[in-house]
């Protein structure tokens, strides 16, 4: 093993203030997939020649060991480029990045003060392996680091990552967060196959959600059609917000689409903004005056792309709000004269409502051929039993209600029964509910469980919610624990149920 030099100034006291940026896990990792990627489209045929192909990007997790390692199969950091991958990025004041997000150096010194990279670039026949330890590192003000190299087949490529002593690890709902972030971002390469992220084993994937095809919301009975919008255009002399001569763009090319969902959600209904096939916008976007108030069926159904690969944007790869601005103006413009988006404010699914009534009246025939004789078959040692059991398994595993047409056939249960019809629950349950925190709907329905536990229907309410499938619940992870508490028979008993 042998050894070569690096220079990493300009200034390398800033190494110690990276640690304290205003990162997140997702836009983090972003960097090492972009670099990869990008070392990946770069040196496509050379890989695709050595059997390569398709980048792929594992990152590995170890929570006992504080560490995470990020590893790839493109082409490498070759020898011409090592000394720029590592120095110390330093714009000149006011200067506005050609190429998103941060450089590799700043998010692994974000991450640890301990990490180490290897590298095997495609064609060269060492490998080499940089050691940073920041404290030392600014302690010395050392602006020179060791490269250690040894003989490697030129067959191999590669780029590995291994942060130690990491301040912080993803998990649970972060975790969770940064899987469906870095989909979404690297959408475009993933479906296409020219990509394959990894995290913890875990291939991620993205399901595009499905296009709305029906008639005009004024022709019901006419031509079904598929609602979705193209556009290619240029929008001719493009100034950077910043007005000055060297940030003049010309012009630029708009593409991309928007279209309605099939199915009204609140998780696919944004428009993205993407530069060279990346997303950049980390925030969801639903400009106003494109999607109307939140409750609209226009803001639930509509969504869309639009790609400009000569977008100028900042250090943090977020695009300009100026140009955001400048882009949603353009994009109105377009859609003006179309008619999706009265399409979107219009158009109704009847058939939505015809399941939700078939439902409930299949609950409430499934209720008349009850045996009522089945209600008062347990004793009363038995059936609190049952109660207390019942409240554990309606709290577990993160359980709040059930979804809105499952607790409504609950419902009907109570207020159809053939005991009891002239006695039904002081309230209703809470379907829609944005206004009602989580507290409220779970002793609400809680509440329902202890009224049919007087009214000797338990067994029946029993079955009901055991039968409930994993989607047939509403659930409660993003709420803080420690405010969502687990409640008793004891205290759902002595609630008010006005309060309920």
């Amino acid at each position: 093993m042998s050894e070569e030099e690096i220079n990493i100034q300009p200034d390398v006291s800033i190494l110690s203030v990276f640690r304290h940026l205003n990162l997140t896990h997702w836009s983090a990792l972003s960097e090492y997939i972009d670099n990869s990627l990008d070392s990946f489209l770069q040196n496509q045929e050379e890989l695709k020649v050595l059997g390569t192909e398709k980048c792929i990007v594992d990152i590995e997790f170890n929570i006992q060991e504080q560490s995470i390692v990020i590893k790839d199969n493109a082409a490498g950091i070759s020898s011409d480029r090592v000394h720029a991958a590592f120095r110390v990025p330093y714009p000149p004041p006011g200067q506005i990045e050609n190429s998103a997000g941060n450089s590799m150096l700043v998010v692994s010194c974000w991450y640890s003060d301990n990490w180490t990279v290897r590298s095997k670039s495609i064609g060269e026949d060492i490998e080499r392996k940089v050691n940073f330890d920041i404290p030392r590192i600014t302690e010395e003000n050392n602006f020179n680091l060791n490269i250690k190299t040894q003989e490697c087949s030129k067959e191999v490529h590669y780029t590995i990552f291994e942060l130690n002593n990491v301040r912080q690890i993803p998990r649970g709902n972060t975790l969770r967060k940064v899987k469906e972030f870095l989909s979404r971002q690297y959408r475009n390469f993933i479906n296409s196959g020219t990509l394959e992220i990894r995290l913890d084993g875990e291939v991620l994937k993205f399901i595009e959600p499905e296009i709305l095809k029906a008639p005009r919301w004024d022709n019901p009975n006419g031509e079904v059609i598929l609602w979705k919008e193209e556009f290619d255009f240029k929008v001719q002399d493009y100034l950077h917000p910043n007005i000055e001569t060297e940030n003049y763009m010309g012009d630029i090319n708009i593409r991309g689409f928007v279209a309605l969902q099939e199915k009204m959600s609140n998780s696919y209904n944004v428009i993205d903004i993407f530069r060279r096939g990346r997303l950049l916008n980390e925030k969801p976007l639903r400009p106003l005056n494109l999607f109307g108030p939140q409750y609209s069926t226009r803001y639930k159904r509509l969504f869309g792309e639009i790609h400009i690969d000569n977008l100028r944007v900042g250090f943090t790869r977020e695009p300009f709000q100026l140009d955001r601005l400048a882009i949603f103006r353009t994009l109105e413009a377009f859609l003006r004269d179309k008619d999706i988006l009265k399409q979107a404010d219009k158009f109704r699914r009847r058939v939505q409502t015809n399941y939700i009534v078939d439902e409930i009246l299949r609950h409430q025939r499934s209720i008349s051929r009850l045996n009522d004789k089945l209600r008062d078959t347990l004793p009363d040692v038995e059936r609190e039993n049952l109660l207390s059991d019942l409240f554990d398994y309606c709290q577990s595993n993160d359980n709040l209600v059930p979804v809105p047409i499952k607790w409504a056939g609950l419902f009907d249960i109570l207020r159809t029964s053939p005991k009891f019809s002239s006695n039904t629950p002081h309230n209703p349950c809470i379907l829609g509910g944005y206004w009602a925190d989580y507290l409220t709907k779970r002793k609400r329905f809680l509440g329902h469980i202890y009224w049919a536990f007087e009214h000797n229907l338990l067994e029946e309410i029993n079955r009901f919610i055991r039968n409930l499938n994993y989607d047939d619940w509403n659930y409660c992870r993003e709420y803080d624990k420690d405010k969502l508490k687990k409640f008793t028979v004891e205290e759902i008993k002595n609630l008010d149920t006005d309060l309920l």
